[in-house]
């Protein structure tokens, strides 16, 4: 009796243990996600201010344009910032008010191609990391109307892919990867592999992993 007393005791000690683990398991995941997510808003929101300085300049009522459509995209960054995943169909709407503040900026220097599946809209994605991928694509790339840059977006396979053509650009300062890096180390955290990166001579093609909640 008293051997099945201190068993079950025991047990009871080492699943205490295993509940408190797990607890404080998710709370680190929870707090290096956090910090991942912080990595994000102020480096968009450098590089549109940026933009927004030299628009006020150079065209005064396109940077009014672009400062109403920069309020709403930080609204999404808002309504969206305690989200580790959200819904594929609302990170293609987000990317397109990205996308239409960039065009105001280089016009028809910026061609994108998106072709995604109803079915394929409520499947999940990291928060923001569309804006990541497309940001480290303009940033990175020579472009204008002669000469623009090609961005597809698509899935496949229950994987979502966003791909660019390279061109090289002049005093092009050499980039840190924190944006790629962001996406993968959120998957890692969820423990979802098959982030990909493509760095060919001609294309650059990231492939993200779809997440059914």
């Amino acid at each position: 009796i008293t051997l099945v007393f201190y068993s079950v005791g025991f047990f009871k000690e080492i699943q205490n243990e295993r509940l408190i683990n797990e607890k404080l398991r998710k709370e680190k995941i929870s707090a290096e996600l956090n910090a991942l997510k912080s990595q994000v808003n102020p480096h968009f929101l450098f590089n549109s201010f940026n933009v927004l300085s030299g628009l006020i300049d150079e065209n005064p009522p396109q940077a009014q344009k672009f400062l109403s459509g920069l309020s709403k995209i930080y609204r999404y960054v808002l309504e969206n910032r305690n989200e580790n995943l959200v819904s594929v169909e609302k990170e293609i709407q987000f990317a397109e008010q990205f996308l239409s503040l960039q065009k105001i900026r280089f016009e028809n220097g910026i061609k994108v191609r998106i072709d995604v599946n109803p079915a394929d809209l409520k499947k999940s994605i990291p928060a923001l990391s569309l804006q990541l991928l497309l940001e480290n694509a303009i940033t990175h790339n020579g472009f204008d109307a002669n000469s623009p840059i090609n961005i597809s977006i698509s899935v496949a396979d229950n994987m979502l892919t966003m791909s660019n053509n390279k061109q090289d650009r002049k005093k092009l300062a050499a980039g840190n990867g924190m944006g790629l890096k962001n996406i993968s180390d959120r998957y890692l955290l969820h423990k979802i592999e098959g982030f990909k990166i493509e760095d060919k001579e001609d294309s650059f093609i990231v492939h993200l992993p779809l997440i059914t909640k």
